[in-house]
């Protein structure tokens, strides 16, 4: 799991799972976090929807 990983900013991440995608010819990914606690493990979702235009159902 570790081979395809990335940190950075929304935009680094968002661009990295762009190229994943294209590269696994996916549909879908699942994403994972490793945050600390969870404030900080919905903030990094937060900001991945928000970096990829996506909304709140």
């Amino acid at each position: 799991m570790t081979k395809y990983s990335t940190v950075g900013t929304p935009a680094e991440v968002r661009d990295y799972l762009d190229r994943f995608t294209e590269h696994a010819r996916a549909d879908e990914l699942i994403v994972a976090t490793q945050a600390k606690d969870t404030e900080a493990w919905l903030r990094s979702y937060e900001l991945l929807a928000d970096v990829s235009g996506l909304v709140p159902a």
